[in-house]
C-alpha cells in the first residue's frame, strides 16, 4: 500500500498542494483528473521527489519517507519507484535498446535480455537499434514506457503517458488521426492511402460555390479547403468505385491525418506498427492530377522548420513499385501522368522515415492556401479514378 500524509507544495505565493492525503493500495489503479494548474503533475513529481514539497511523507512497504528531504530512504524510494514522463526524455545519443537498458545497469544492474523483452512488449522489439531521431512521438513514447516496466517497479507513476500517442493533445485537443482498413479477397502487400484532415485559416465560414464549368471555389473570403478534403473525398470514393464494381482486390489501408499543415505533427505520432502496406500515397499535391516523386534536396539533407520539426529528406527511385504501379495506372486510365520534384513537406516524409516508400500524388487543387483556391469536379472524379486504378493493380 501507498499513502501520501499532509503534502503540501508552494510556488511562490500560491500553493498547489494543501495538506494532500491518499492511500492507494496494492494492485489498485488510480487516475488522478482536473483541470489544468490544479497540482495533478506537481504531486507526482512530488511522490517521486522531482519537486520538494514543504512538508508530507510517503508510506510505502512499511517504510516512512520524509519527502521534503533528501536522504538515503528517498533513493531507495525511488529505486522501486517507476516514471512514465509527458515528453519521453530518451538519451538522444543511446539506441532504443540502451535507452531501455540503462535504468537496468545503472540502478538494477541487470542485462540486456530484460531491455529486448520489454520492448518486444510494446511492440518496439524491430526499433531497438534506431536512435529517438529515427522514432516518431508515439514510438519513443512507447520506449520511455518500456523503460519504465522494464525495472518492474513496484509503484508506477504514469504523467499523461499516452500523451504521445493521442496526436490531438499536441494541439490542446482531444482529435487524432484516423486509421480504417478494408479487408481484401486477394494475397499481396497492401497499399495504403493518405490524406489530411486539417486545413488552414480563413476557413470559418466557408461557403463553396460550384460553377457551370464544374469550378469548385469558396465565395472568395475563405480558402476552399481542397488542400486536402479533396484527397480524403478522391480516397474515400476511389474505395467506393473499387467496392461498386464487385472486382476483388487487396486488403487496403487508410489514413487520415492532423497537424499535417503544422509540420506533419499528426503522422509524426502515429503508431506506424499498426501499418502492413509497404508503399503509400499520400493525395497532396497542388498541381494538375498527375503525381510528385517528392526528394528533398536529392533526398540527403534534413529540412528543420519551425516549432522543433524536423523533416528528414527521402527520394523515392523511378524503379520503386509505387512508381511503376503508378505508371501502369496511368496508362491504363490514359492519363499522361508526369513526373516532378519538390522541396516541400508532407505526411510521406513520415512513411519515408518508418520504411515506407511512396508518393505525393496531385489531389486538382490550385491556389492552394490563399482565398484563390479551387478544384474542378472532373480533377476530383480523375483522382477517385486513379487511386480505384491504383488499388485494382
Amino acid at each position: 500500500m501507498l499513502e501520501i500524509k499532509n503534502l503540501s507544495k508552494s510556488f511562490h505565493e500560491n500553493k498547489v498542494l494543501d495538506h494532500i492525503n491518499l492511500k492507494i493500495e496494492k494492485g489498485d489503479v488510480v487516475g488522478i483528473i482536473g483541470p489544468s494548474g490544479t497540482g495533478k503533475s506537481t504531486l507526482l513529481r512530488c511522490i517521486n521527489q522531482l519537486e520538494i514539497p514543504e512538508e508530507g511523507e510517503a508510506v510505502f512497504g512499511g517504510k516512512t519517507v520524509d519527502l521534503s528531504k533528501k536522504h538515503k530512504d528517498s533513493l531507495e524510494f525511488r529505486k522501486i519507484t517507476g516514471m512514465v514522463f509527458q515528453r519521453f526524455y530518451l538519451f538522444e545519443k543511446k539506441t532504443a535498446l540502451e535507452n531501455v537498458r540503462e535504468g537496468l545497469m545503472v540502478v538494477q544492474k541487470k542485462s540486456k535480455a530484460i531491455a529486448l523483452k520489454e520492448l518486444e512488449r510494446v511492440g518496439m522489439a524491430s526499433w531497438a537499434n534506431h536512435y529517438p531521431k529515427h522514432l516518431s512521438g508515439g514510438q519513443q513514447q512507447r520506449v520511455a514506457i518500456a523503460r519504465a516496466l522494464a525495472l518492474k517497479p513496484e509503484l508506477l507513476l504514469l504523467h499523461e503517458a499516452d500523451f504521445s500517442l493521442r496526436p490531438g493533445a499536441y494541439y490542446g485537443g482531444d482529435t487524432g488521426n484516423i486509421f480504417a482498413v478494408l479487408d481484401g479477397e486477394l494475397e499481396g502487400d497492401p497499399v495504403i492511402f493518405c490524406a489530411h484532415m486539417d486545413v488552414v485559416e480563413p476557413w470559418s465560414g466557408k461557403k463553396s460555390v460550384l460553377e457551370k464549368d464544374g469550378t469548385i471555389h469558396s465565395a472568395g473570403d475563405t480558402v476552399l479547403g481542397a488542400d486536402d478534403i479533396s484527397g480524403i473525398l478522391e480516397i474515400l470514393y476511389g474505395v467506393q468505385l473499387v467496392i461498386d464494381s464487385g472486382k476483388p482486390h487487396k486488403k487496403i489501408e487508410l489514413l487520415f491525418t492532423i497537424g499535417e499543415e503544422l509540420y506533419v505533427k499528426g503522422s509524426d505520432v502515429f503508431d506506424y506498427s499498426k501499418v502492413t502496406a509497404k508503399q503509400a500515397y499520400v493525395l497532396d499535391l497542388s498541381e494538375e492530377t498527375t503525381f510528385n516523386i517528392g526528394t528533398i534536396q536529392g533526398g540527403t539533407a534534413t529540412n528543420i522548420v519551425p516549432d522543433c520539426c524536423v523533416l528528414t529528406a527521402y527520394e523515392t527511385t523511378l524503379e520503386s513499385k509505387s512508381v511503376t504501379d503508378f505508371q501502369k495506372a496511368c496508362e491504363i486510365l490514359g492519363f499522361s501522368g508526369g513526373l516532378t520534384g519538390t522541396f516541400g513537406g508532407s505526411d510521406n516524409n513520415s512513411f519515408a522515415k518508418n520504411g515506407i516508400e511512396g508518393l505525393v500524388l496531385s489531389n486538382g487543387m490550385y491556389n492552394a492556401h490563399s482565398t484563390r483556391e479551387y478544384t474542378t469536379v472532373d480533377d476530383l472524379y480523375k483522382g477517385a479514378e486513379l487511386i480505384g486504378q491504383l488499388i485494382l493493380l
